[in-house]
């Protein structure tokens, strides 16, 4: 499969919105089903690698739908990967709460501006306007 392919071109706000919805409902209902087996899942080492692999399943499609987005924006890819620097560099090094509420506003930032910005209009560099009429 090719990558650039996959991440290619742009997502305008409904559909954004609607993989938003998803990827929360996704995220709620794999969170509800741990914590109502908290116990089963804590003696199971197969079932925390389901459950694993479930929540990166949810994250890529998450990062999908965010870079495609970025691109109807005309904004850079790398914004995307800003929870992965945040895991890259460790819990430990954001133990204080400075740290913790620049990451937390960051992404809520983005995330506010991905779901309410209008997209460039007109062709940009990632490709058609969605918008327009084929």
């Amino acid at each position: 499969m090719n990558l650039n392919k996959l991440i290619s071109g742009r997502m305008n706000r409904a559909p954004f919105v609607g993989y938003f919805f998803l990827i929360l409902a996704a995220r709620i209902a794999l969170g509800w089903v741990v914590l109502m087996n908290f116990k089963t899942f804590m003696n199971s080492s197969a079932l925390l690698w389901i459950t694993n692999l479930i929540d990166v399943a949810i994250s890529l499609v998450a990062v999908w739908a965010l870079i495609k987005r970025l691109h109807d924006l005309n904004w850079p890819t790398i914004l995307a990967f800003i929870p992965f620097i945040y895991a890259l560099l460790g819990f430990d090094v954001l133990e204080t709460e400075i740290p913790k509420l620049i990451f937390k506003w960051t992404m809520a930032a983005l995330i506010i501006c991905c779901l309410f910005l209008k997209g460039d209009k007109g062709s940009n560099k990632y490709g058609p306007d969605p918008l327009e009429k084929k």
